[in-house]
């Protein structure tokens, strides 16, 4: 799941909701071993993500945001993690108000950055007027009209009218689905940035966030937390010791029965001493 070259955190839900199942699986497995192992796992899990209030909503929004998933993407995955449909939709009421209310702080924004705009060209384009008047050969050109022009522009304003009863996040969210399974996200945002130019503004942060900062050689290695950079002198041999002790301090204490283990110790040798008499016998 990391990357540098690719957006991740689109795909970040999706891999915890794959591996829940599979600890809830392990959970429900008839393998003693394998059941407690999966439900010891399974508690830590639930731990970060056993509650709707400990999810992290930037997790669920970048999912809605991969054009190839969208809100029903994020009903599917939660319909995989629990089975009570109340909470599912639950979950689908909260991601929508978070998203709608990210989407009103990216719009507030660009609409303050859009009156600067409009003020800054206003003053230019008086200062410029002015300096025409003043050549007086500049306002004297006729203007051309073009029909095609015309055309386009009465275009152009009746679809932004036909817009303006919705915003850029219900059109998105209207619009069908990309079939595309090895879709260039980042390339899809950036030819549909003049069709969503607010959306594109909260893609450009959201998806840029990286899903984890911790390497994955650090996560999944033991040896790397005992072996750093203070310890690097220590001897094979004694990492080896280290690792194994701690393996065995926090392994589950079993029960040993001392009489089942001294009659099998009996039994195998007698019948190590038959085995070599049998050898002796047969030279």
């Amino acid at each position: 799941m990391l990357g540098s070259s690719y957006v991740t955190s689109n795909d970040y839900f999706e891999g915890i909701a794959l591996l829940y199942k599979n600890l809830k699986d392990a959970a429900d497995a008839s393998d003693p071993k394998l059941q407690a192992m999966g439900m010891k796992m399974k508690e830590k899990f639930d731990k970060y993500y056993g509650s709707l209030d400990k999810v992290n909503m930037l997790v669920l929004i970048a999912v809605v945001l991969d054009t190839r998933a969208k809100l029903s993407y994020v009903n599917f995955l939660y319909g995989q993690i629990y089975d009570d449909e109340l909470k599912v939709n639950e979950m689908h009421y909260k991601v929508k108000d978070a998203l709608e209310r990210l989407y009103e702080f990216y719009e507030q924004s660009s609409l303050a950055s859009s009156d600067r705009n409009f003020g800054a060209q206003s003053l230019s384009a008086s200062s410029s007027g002015s300096n025409a008047d003043a050549g007086g050969s500049e306002g004297s050109k006729i203007k051309k009209y073009d029909v095609q022009a015309w055309r386009k522009t009465f275009m152009h304003s009746n679809q932004q009218m036909y817009n303006d009863n919705k915003s850029e996040l219900d059109q998105y969210l209207e619009e069908k689905n990309e079939n595309i399974l090895d879709l260039d996200l980042l390339m899809w945002w950036k030819t549909s940035g003049s069709k969503y130019k607010i959306l594109s503004l909260m893609v450009r942060d959201v998806l840029s966030i990286p899903v984890t900062t911790v390497a994955s050689e650090s996560t999944f290695s033991t040896s790397g937390r005992v072996l750093d950079g203070f310890r690097s002198s220590l001897t094979p041999k004694v990492v080896e010791a280290l690792i194994c002790t701690q393996d065995w301090l926090r392994a589950v204490r079993v029960p040993i029965d001392v009489e089942e283990c001294i009659e099998n110790a009996e039994k195998f040798e007698m019948d190590m001493d038959c085995l070599n008499e049998e050898i002796i016998v047969s030279k």
